[in-house]
């Protein structure tokens, strides 16, 4: 049995059957594979992000900066430095107080929280268990800026209500450089103090605080003139590596790189020194799976201008290469991230004389050799960085206007976002599928007031809205 169709085709009864049945089963197959392959595609592959929801907060006749979000059972959570000024356009800061500041699942404020007052800028904050915060600083007093100053820890809940507070130092100056949890639930604390030299320099300054915020030690390490601990390294044997600067008339009055591994009891077990002949300083600091670490900043010690500085070192603080990458320009390192295969991306900015900034991106391989390099921007300033499995996102300043970058394993950039009217901060990934960027903008009473945006992957369409 046939059919004619009027436009001259003829099919037969019996093989139309069997190709229509196979035709089935062919376009099934097909639509599970093609799911299978959206499934393995990185987000970054599927399309750009767009902004969910974005949230301004502000007081009248303040400046305030995020120092970190956090993702909350009913929001989320963000730690915010609010300093009063004698003017819109005044840098002097007549106070500035720390404030956790409780957001809804669309940014909106639900409450705030006096945390700490008279505290000096950059302070530090970290996520303990059960949705608590411990937030670090430097105290001073606001009435006299001659006064000595300490170094407070604070614990939280997640409704703001403080835990305990524990205030470090001696009779002089205490700064904070950075926080860290240790392995058995207590916290680790650097940066640099004059009280113990007996004189005008500073040491490194290392303390370790219990779970409950109690002293169990602090030290301090230092010799002829000043050194400060910057960044903290753990093992989980209760080991530390303490990175900072040495800066004295032995070195030539310039800044070298010092590093100290210390015991579980702070004792030293060896010290190390980097650096030549210009000023050395060094940006982040991350421990390689071999055991050792990766260092990036920037060297002054190399013909040129600045350049980028990446030093690896193994387990016992031996060098065991340096490389330095840039040119004539002002190249700065600001982050590095250890790739899968053993090799490093690096993150910088390079500033050509008399022109404008863009960000750098560097691919070196396990024994620190350049692969590639990519430069994106013409007058962009990167002030975060966040590596998503083999991508990149890059934040910065251009223009006055956020700029988002992602780049690919290739270091191509795959897409880009601007975000009008806001000069970034900061960026933080508070999920899978989602990255939060908080940054300024300047407010009806020409103030800065603070501006959070999320971005999310709708999963949906496939594509990061």
């Amino acid at each position: 049995m046939s059919t004619s169709f009027s436009n001259g085709t003829i099919r037969t009864g019996r093989w139309h059957y069997i190709l229509r049945n196979n035709l089935k089963k062919l376009f099934i197959l097909a639509f599970m594979l093609y799911l299978s392959i959206q499934g393995t595609l990185p987000a970054s592959a599927m399309g750009n992000m767009q902004v969910e929801w974005q949230s301004t907060i502000g007081w009248v006749g303040y400046r305030e900066r995020v120092v970190a979000i956090y993702q909350a059972v009913d929001g989320y959570t963000a730690v915010v430095e609010k300093e009063l000024g004698v003017g819109p356009m005044s840098t002097i800061p007549v106070s500035r107080d720390i404030y956790m500041v409780r957001l809804d699942f669309i940014g909106k404020k639900v409450w705030e929280r006096l945390i700490a007052a008279n505290c000096e800028k950059n302070s530090r904050s970290l996520q303990a268990r059960e949705g608590d915060l411990v937030v670090a600083f430097t105290e001073k007093s606001p009435q006299n800026n001659q006064l000595p100053r300490d170094i407070t820890i604070i614990r939280v809940d997640s409704s703001g209500n403080k835990i305990w507070g524990e205030t470090l130092g001696g009779e002089r100056d205490e700064y904070l450089s950075c926080i860290e949890k240790t392995p058995d639930g207590g916290f680790l604390i650097a940066g640099s103090s004059n009280s113990f030299s007996g004189g005008n320099d500073y040491d490194v300054y290392l303390v370790k605080l219990n779970v409950s915020g109690e002293n169990v030690w602090e030290k301090t390490y230092g010799g002829k003139g000043d050194e400060k601990g910057y960044a903290t390294v753990q093992s989980n044997d209760g080991d530390c590596l303490v990175v900072g600067s040495s800066y004295s008339a032995t070195s030539g009055n310039i800044d070298d790189v010092n590093m100290a591994k210390t015991d579980s009891s702070g004792s030293i077990a060896w010290k190390k020194t980097f650096g030549s002949s210009g000023p050395d300083n060094i940006k982040t600091v991350q421990r390689t799976d071999d055991g050792g670490l990766i260092m990036i900043g920037t060297t002054g010690s190399f013909p040129g201008w600045e350049n980028i500085w990446l030093i690896k070192v193994d387990a016992s603080g031996e060098k065991t290469w340096e490389k330095v990458f840039g040119s004539d320009n002002h190249d700065y390192g600001i982050s590095v991230k250890e790739a899968s295969d053993g090799g490093f991306i690096v993150f910088g900015d390079t500033r050509p004389f008399g022109e404008g900034s863009s960000a750098l991106l560097i691919r070196a391989d396990s024994h620190g050799k350049k692969i590639w390099e990519k430069t994106f921007g013409k007058n962009f300033w990167t002030t975060d960085v966040l590596q998503a499995g083999a991508d990149s996102i890059i934040v910065g300043e251009e223009d006055g206007n956020t700029r988002i970058i992602n780049t690919g394993p290739d270091g191509n950039q795959l897409w880009e976002k601007s975000l009008s009217g806001v000069a970034p901060v900061s960026i933080w990934q508070t999920d899978s599928e989602s990255v939060i960027i908080a940054g300024t903008t300047h407010s009806t009473d020409r103030w800065s007031d603070i501006s959070i945006v999320k971005l999310n992957l709708d999963q949906s369409s496939g594509y990061i809205q």
